[in-house]
């Protein structure tokens, strides 16, 4: 979807290192932080560049321009599944409709049969490891 120029709304648990992270340009969580700290929030994956910083998302949040870099931040692939909650995809189909006056014209429009979601990365069983630094985070 990205990769075609769409955005990918997503669910992210976000500790306070995100929060703090006015000025930033990219995110990254302190080590003792867990994806079990803060609390979900709702973000747009606006971008990706498979060569920044190793490999990140582009993200854009809710928060206005002060937060991150103008209200966007760039947050490293690892990181990224690590937090990731859930994300939500949908495609749009064209249909015709007729308003009065005018010819057919083209109308897109979300239909319930179009939503498609899924859950993130499975949470961590094993050890009870939850902690980004456990699973090898720096």
């Amino acid at each position: 979807m990205i990769s075609k120029g769409l955005p990918v709304v997503i669910g992210m648990n976000v500790p306070n290192s995100f929060e703090m992270a006015i000025g930033k340009s990219l995110w990254t969580p302190k080590i003792t932080e867990t994806k079990l700290d803060g609390y979900g929030h709702a973000l747009v994956v606006v971008g990706y560049d498979d060569k920044k910083h190793g490999g990140s998302f582009e993200i854009l949040n809710s928060w206005g321009e002060a937060w991150g870099n103008g209200g966007y931040i760039w947050v490293k692939i690892a990181i990224f599944k690590f937090f990731l909650g859930g994300y939500a995809l949908y495609k749009e189909k064209k249909l015709k409709a007729e308003s009065p006056g005018s010819s057919e014209q083209e109308n897109t429009s979300l239909m319930d049969s179009d939503i498609k979601l899924s859950k993130g990365s499975k949470k961590q069983k094993s050890k009870g490891v939850n902690r980004w630094k456990d699973l090898g985070g720096k």
